[in-house]
């Protein structure tokens, strides 16, 4: 399928919309393709500095994102970014379509928020398929230490329809098809030879015990 975005100039008049008629302080871009075609966030950002628009905004995006494409969306009133990490394993970010990310860009990226005052969120997935015990807790361990300035798990979810579940219907991995169980934020709905659905939820909860750890820390470093 073919990529194409809404011209900026519709974006900022939405943004101005929010602004003007709705009383809106803030704006948040829930697009996970925001900043994947950089000429896109660079136009909004461009339009939105035409028109001398003073409201702050945050976005989901990725650690890809070039430092002048950062620059500029700071300028344009950017103070947050959400982008996902999801693994620290670089086998299984190829198996989900991401090997193009290297986690030394991701500590760079965070380094570069940090610098310019943009609050960085990095998400993670416990249980993605090949995942093992020490995967999940390296990415733990990497998680608390790169330094964001809030991090998320969600438990790897097969939702019907994805190459993740056509991949588990294939493999035999499911075990349920209660719909009202595939929820990243609580369930695992998967057994992977080597990694049983019961063990992944174990893990997920140590990980949101980490990220309640250190997403409170970090609020606190913010205050001091």
């Amino acid at each position: 399928p073919e990529y194409h975005p809404r011209p900026s100039t519709y974006v900022v008049d939405e943004m101005e919309l929010c602004r003007d008629k709705y009383g809106a302080k803030q704006v948040y871009f829930d697009d996970d393709t925001m900043t994947m075609v950089p000429l896109h966030v660079q136009g909004i950002c461009n339009e939105i500095l035409n028109r001398k628009l003073d409201i702050p905004w945050t976005c989901m995006g990725d650690a890809t994102v070039s430092a002048n494409t950062l620059v500029l969306m700071v300028e344009a009133g950017c103070i947050g970014i959400k982008f996902g990490v999801e693994t620290v394993n670089a086998d299984n970010l190829r198996s989900v379509g991401k090997g193009f990310l290297k986690i030394d860009q991701v500590k760079d990226f965070v380094a570069m928020c940090s610098k310019l005052g943009v609050w960085s969120h990095a998400t993670y997935m416990i249980g993605l398929p090949g995942d093992t015990r020490e995967d999940i807790e390296a990415t733990m361990k990497f998680a608390v230490e790169l330094g964001s300035d809030s991090c998320q798990f969600s438990i790897a979810t097969p939702f019907p329809g994805t190459p993740f579940f056509r991949e588990c219907e294939e493999k035999g991995w499911l075990i349920t098809r209660d719909w009202t169980r595939y929820d990243g934020a609580r369930y695992c709905v998967v057994d992977y030879p080597n990694l049983k659905h019961g063990e992944i939820e174990e893990l997920f909860q140590e990980a949101m015990a980490l990220r309640k750890e250190h997403n409170l820390s970090m609020r606190d470093k913010v205050r001091v």
